[in-house]
């Protein structure tokens, strides 16, 4: 039996989630956060957890990004996308693939709903027709990337939040 998903009031509260880079960074903690547990009281375990953690990148290791959420293993897409539609993926019963095929890039607009059979289709070996399919969308969120990136204007308001005379 699969283990219980943390509630995404939970992940709101434990997490900071940017869709447009992927990246995911840890919030500071409260002690209700905690469970009384052995030696270690829930407001000692907060303190060495903030200091250890807080602020620091959240789902940083390995090919398809994934870490644990008080013990419970999740990829890093599902996370993305539970706090992006408030909604976990399985809940919906679907699953959530990489357009690009870079199961690392975890941006909001690489992520896709799939049903299960659409998922085995999206992660075949690389020399199947998946692959053209996957360079195809990768070239795509290029052009968009650059896109964006042309018609961005700065906030001509000062960074301070004060009128300059």
């Amino acid at each position: 039996m699969p283990k219980k998903l943390p509630s995404i009031e939970y992940l709101h509260k434990a997490l900071v989630y940017d869709p447009h880079t992927g990246e995911f960074f840890w919030r500071k903690r409260t002690s209700d956060m905690f469970f009384h547990k052995g030696a270690l009281s829930t407001k000692r375990k907060c303190a060495c957890w903030n200091s250890k953690h807080a602020n620091t990148q959240a789902f940083t290791a390995g090919k398809h990004i994934s870490g644990n959420i008080d013990g419970v293993r999740i990829l890093a897409a599902h996370v993305a996308w539970a706090l992006a539609h408030d909604v976990w993926p399985r809940d919906e019963g679907v699953y959530i693939t990489h357009k690009s095929g870079n199961k690392s890039d975890n941006r909001l607009r690489n992520l896709q709903r799939v049903s299960p059979s659409d998922s085995t289709r999206a992660n075949a070996p690389r020399g199947s027709s998946a692959l053209g399919a996957s360079i195809e969308a990768t070239i795509q969120m290029h052009i968009d990337d650059m896109k964006e990136a042309l018609e961005w204007q700065p906030d001509p308001s000062p960074i301070s939040g004060k009128q300059s005379d």
